[in-house]
């Protein structure tokens, strides 16, 4: 499950559904018949990117898809947000990064990170830098204005599963 920024709705994958916690109250429920792999909220809760086993679709509050990114294949396996610069992050199975302003739905850049695929992604919120972690263990931190990483540092020799960034510091 995913949890919108004012922690109040909730996304669920396995049958995608937006549910107000706080009153147990279903917002909406759609059935796609394919894998989710990821969601995100963009906006609070008034739209949610859906990583699909094809396809990358933003949906709004009542499930009704309002665009659906094509260009994003083979498939994405990870999604993120940055609100103050409505862009959404996405890495997938060819270890593409790629950065997509929602309000017009243009691709701003795509980054390759040469490392295959990514399947963990991570926004610091203090400075919206993108961290990859990646099945060799080395962890990527990426921003759409260089086409090289900020950093690249191993941390682990098995792969990494999760990232965690702290929310007020640029820290790892």
């Amino acid at each position: 499950h995913v949890r919108s920024r004012r922690q109040r709705q909730m996304c669920i994958r396995d049958s995608l559904a937006l549910v107000e916690w706080q009153r147990s109250k279903i917002l909406a429920e759609v059935q796609l018949g394919e894998t989710v792999r990821d969601v995100c909220f963009l906006h609070q809760h008034a739209m949610f990117a859906v990583a699909q086993k094809k396809d990358l679709c933003i949906y709004d509050s009542s499930g009704i898809e309002l665009h659906c990114l094509r260009t994003h294949r083979p498939c994405v396996h990870r999604l993120a947000f940055l609100p103050y610069h409505y862009l959404l992050v996405t890495v997938g199975e060819t270890g593409h990064l790629r950065y997509v302003d929602v309000s017009t739905g243009t691709q701003v850049a795509e980054h390759a990170t040469k490392l295959g695929p990514c399947s963990v992604l991570a926004l610091n919120p203090a400075n919206g830098i993108a961290h990859l972690g990646h099945g060799s263990g080395v962890v990527t931190l990426w921003s759409p204005n260089l086409p090289t990483p900020h950093v690249r540092m191993l941390c682990h020799t098995a792969v990494s599963y999760t990232h965690l960034t702290l929310p007020t510091t640029p820290y790892v």
